[in-house]
């Protein structure tokens, strides 16, 4: 039976509630299962730790329901199992093609693929970026694919 003081409160904030209105999904959000529900879709990546991004050579990641990560790592195309805890993240190893670029796709492909290995955490700010940390270093900036134009 739930406490009365607990049952009073909930009746009188409901309305407050209902008017305010659906919650924004970029409003910044770590640590519970509705995170990775955030996380799920195509993500494009703005910045790169150890690379600068080239030109007409996405980075993307698409976080699936179940918690895995695909996309194209500038050159190739990758794939890896990520278990989710809260907002932990622990990568699986990452399977890819074996195309060949020009060097700077190659490098940028190169820190990308080290970056996937060091994930440890995210974070989605207020504005909608998502930020992906290895320990205490930012390794990758992305935002949603519809929102990265």
């Amino acid at each position: 039976m739930p406490h009365p003081i607990l049952a009073a409160l909930t009746l009188a904030l409901l309305p407050l509630a209902a008017a305010a209105g659906p919650l924004s999904p970029v409003i910044l959000a770590t640590g519970d299962a509705a995170m990775s529900d955030t996380l799920t879709g195509r993500w494009v990546v703005t910045e790169l730790a150890e690379a600068t991004l080239v030109p007409d050579a996405p980075v993307t990641m698409e976080f699936g329901p179940e918690g895995g990560i695909t996309g194209r790592s500038a050159c190739n195309s990758y794939g890896a199992d990520l278990d989710i805890s809260g907002h932990d993240l622990s990568p699986g190893p990452a399977r890819m093609t074996r195309m060949v670029c020009p060097e700077p796709v190659m490098a940028v492909e190169y820190a990308f693929s080290r970056a996937l290995e060091r994930l440890s955490r995210y974070e989605i700010l207020a504005d909608g970026t998502l930020v992906l940390w290895g320990f205490d270093t930012v390794m990758i900036r992305a935002r949603r694919e519809d929102a990265a134009q």
